[in-house]
């Protein structure tokens, strides 16, 4: 150290801007530091226990945070010591917790504490300390600790004298030379005045402490300690909560046990979170009947004790005897005698029972039953029983069952029912299980048809259409005569059909009430559709109440079509057969067509004839006659048009010229015939007859009059 100059001895200036050269602090003699020395100081506003309210108790068992802001204006490395002290004094090491920094590799503060004697438990893990600015000049202190159980009993005053926290921190000494703080800050947390208490009490607060029978969830428990009744083997659950004495605060968990006990019986638990707790058993058998059970804190820790004002307890009246089954009875049938199976799908159960101390208005009864054809299975179900009537110390229960299954299930009389009940009386014992386990059923009962018997198949038995082949759309009645061979009842005949998917479609359903050995007749209707047709099957089927008792197929009805005359059955047949008439049409027209061309051409070739020889051999015969046969002049005789033969109508059935007359003999004398006007002959063939079917398209009567036989010769070519 020193021997040299601080600052280069050049022209460069020495400093520590840019362009200067930073001085060599080496090359000095001595070095002195100076600073200005700060009191370290407590930021009381933000500085307390945390998890403590003012003029309340600290528990043993329980964390609190102590909250402590330091500034020191000299920085975090100036302050050595802090000090909490719960006593009214700094002096009292017992309540006295010491809190020392230390520096880490990367700078940081890190806190030691550790505790002034065994009352005290503090936490290194969980205390901590943090900058409060940038200038790290302020500092925030967490320090973790809880009262041990071994405090002094002397600070549980039950809240009528408290005790106020002392705060202590000294800095770092003045000098290098001396061991002395250079400040020390002394401070008081007014704020978390205290006292102690570590000792519990039991939540006596209505609904906090429950014995739930676990059976229906009636809650045995209650203030004024009265007996209850429960039956023996009932699960009851008791639970409740535990504080500390002086305020709301709960028992830390597993801190100590609870037992719930009697000179003969105990049972015990531990305390979980938030201070609850709960244990489940079963009630005992007592020679007694009754039991009183209290609760009780065991295994506390250190001085710690009970302050309960008043011991909750708990009074049970023990039942140790089941409710008795007296007997049951379907439709008032005893076991063992035969049921109704028509009555099965609702009928009336009865059963009577017993019991020391009666049923609960919410007490019901289960009906178990099954339905077997010998070992095998057919049907189980159960049903409850929610209402009785007492009379006499008895308690009668009924209600209504349907052993079908809605109609699901068939019954045939070979099958038995087996019936079980299973409930509980007032205080929730069971029936007694010996006669009413699960192999042995209480009751049993055979199944019978009881009530009418009709055989359809029987000769006494007749089922006559009164019109076996109605029309569409009328009334059929089928006409019944059976003979009842059993008791009186209902019997429900239904009349099925056969529809065109092959399945029995339910038809018309009548019911009547026969007499004991007596004929019944029946009569149902059946109204056919308008679209009914052909051969209609039926068949007929007879029940006792859902029971099927027989079933007969019955003659079938041969639906009668309606005859349909003049222009409605030429209608109907045109629509049934409108591709035969069709084809007949054209057929028609076809041969019309050429017989009316045959016609035509005939026509036209005797016209051809007629032009070539039937004018010559007029000429020939009229000059025959001429010469032999003197002609009478005959007076005013009119003059033949010439024209006549044009307007005379051409007839074209004729296909040929008429004979010509015979020669006759002429007399020796001359005849001298007179100048008669004679008619001229023409090749003109009048109109051409028209088509059958009218005029050609286009054409006109004036236009056919004088071509038409020009449009009949084209057909020829």
């Amino acid at each position: 150290m020193g021997g040299g100059p601080v600052c280069p001895q050049s022209n460069t200036k020495c400093g520590f801007a840019n362009d200067e050269v930073p001085p060599n602090w080496d090359g000095d003699l001595s070095t002195y530091v100076i600073r200005e020395e700060f009191i370290p100081e407590f930021d009381m506003s933000n500085t307390s226990i945390i998890g403590h309210s003012d003029e309340q108790p600290l528990h043993p068992g329980i964390y609190y945070t102590a909250q402590i802001v330091i500034t020191d204006g000299n920085g975090w490395k100036d302050i050595e010591t802090v000090q909490l002290t719960l006593g009214n004094s700094l002096s009292d090491s017992d309540t006295s917790m010491y809190i020392t920094l230390e520096e880490t590799s990367d700078g940081l503060p890190i806190v030691s504490v550790e505790s002034g004697s065994q009352y005290i438990a503090v936490s290194n893990i969980y205390s901590s300390a943090e900058f409060g600015n940038i200038e790290q000049t302020k500092l925030v202190l967490s320090i973790k600790f809880q009262l041990t159980w071994l405090f002094l009993e002397s600070y549980d005053t039950d809240g009528e004298s408290l005790f106020l926290p002392h705060l202590s921190v000294s800095d770092a000494p003045c000098s290098v030379d001396s061991d002395v703080p250079c400040n020390i800050e002394n401070e008081v947390l007014s704020s978390n005045a205290w006292s102690l208490d570590n000792d519990f009490r039991f939540d006596l607060m209505a609904g906090h402490i429950t014995a739930i029978e676990l059976r229906n969830g009636i809650n045995h428990y209650n203030s004024n300690f009265d007996e209850t009744s429960i039956g023996v083997g009932q699960a009851l659950r008791v639970s409740g909560r535990v504080m500390f004495s002086e305020d709301e605060t709960p028992a830390p968990a597993g801190i100590f046990d609870i037992r719930l006990a009697d000179y003969e019986n105990q049972w015990g638990t531990s305390i979980r979170d938030d201070g609850y707790f709960g244990m489940d058993f079963l009630v005992p058998v007592t020679p007694s009947g009754h039991l009183d059970l209290s609760l009780q804190m065991t295994d506390m820790p250190g001085l710690s004790e009970d302050e309960t004002q008043t011991t909750p307890r708990l009074r049970l009246a023990v039942d140790s005897e089941s409710p008795v089954i007296e007997g049951i009875r379907l439709d008032n049938v005893v076991s063992d005698n035969p049921i109704s199976i028509s009555k099965m799908n609702d009928i009336t159960i009865l059963v009577k029972t017993s019991d020391n101390l009666g049923f609960s208005e919410m007490s019901s009864i289960i009906v178990h039953y099954r339905i077997r054809a010998g070992e095998a299975e057919i049907s189980r179900g159960s049903t409850v029983l929610d209402s009785y009537l007492e009379f006499e110390g008895s308690y009668f229960w009924d209600g209504n069952v349907d052993f079908t299954d809605g109609g699901s299930t068939t019954l045939l009389p070979t099958y038995e029912l087996d019936i079980w009940l299973s409930g509980s009386d007032y205080s929730g014992n069971s029936f007694d299980s010996n006669s009413n386990s699960e192999s042995t059923p209480f009751s049993s009962w055979p199944l019978a048809l009881i009530g009418p018997k009709i055989d359809l198949s029987s000769s006494n038995t007749q089922m006559v259409w009164d019109n076996p082949s109605p029309g569409a759309g009328e009334v059929a009645t089928l006409n019944i005569e059976a003979f009842n061979e059993g008791s009186k009842g209902n019997v429900t005949y239904i009349l099925e059909r056969l529809d065109s998917q092959k399945n029995w479609v339910k038809e018309v359903q009548v019911s009547q009430v026969v007499n004991t050995n007596s004929t019944m007749y029946v009569s149902i209707p059946y109204e056919l559709s308008e679209e009914s047709s052909g051969a209609l099957e039926f068949r007929i089927m007879v029940f006792l109440g859902d029971v099927e008792m027989d079933r007969k197929a019955i003659e079938p009805l041969l639906v009668k079509e309606e005859t349909v005359r003049d222009g409605e059955a030429l209608a109907q047949q045109a629509g049934d057969e409108i591709f035969g008439i069709t084809l007949f049409i054209i057929a028609l027209i076809s041969v019309s067509f050429g017989l009316w061309m045959l016609v035509v051409s005939r026509r036209m070739d005797m016209e051809d004839e007629n032009s070539n020889d039937g004018l010559d051999q007029t000429q020939e015969v009229i000059e025959e006659q001429s010469q032999y046969k003197e002609i009478p002049k005959i007076e005013n005789q009119q003059t033949v048009n010439s024209n006549t033969s044009q307007q005379l109508p051409v007839h074209p059935q004729v296909a040929t010229p008429l004979p010509m007359p015979l020669p006759m003999p002429l007399p020796n004398q001359q005849i001298i015939s007179p100048s008669v006007s004679q008619p001229q002959l023409t090749n003109d063939p009048g109109i051409a007859p028209l088509p059958p079917t009218g005029l050609p398209n286009g054409w006109t009567m004036e236009q056919w009059e004088h071509y038409g036989w020009k449009y009949m010769e084209s057909f020829k070519k």
